[in-house]
């Protein structure tokens, strides 16, 4: 059998290109990193909201009332 060569677009074999790629898929890998901590946080605070909501005690208002 035979050495197998895939056929690239021209250019796209060149130091340059292989640069630029790695150097795009980092920034692509960034952006998303940045996207799920955000989702996760705003997830967290949502939790975090719900319990709070959830550990008030009803009537709680009528007992701040100013005496």
């Amino acid at each position: 059998m035979g050495d197998v060569k895939l056929a690239m677009p021209p250019g796209h074999d060149t130091p340059a290109y292989f640069t630029r790629r790695i150097t795009q898929l980092s920034s692509e890998l960034d952006h998303g990193m940045q996207k799920w901590e955000a989702k996760r946080k705003k997830r967290e605070e949502d939790q975090e909201e719900k319990r709070r909501k959830r550990l008030q005690p009803k009537g709680d208002s009528l007992q701040q009332l100013p005496k």
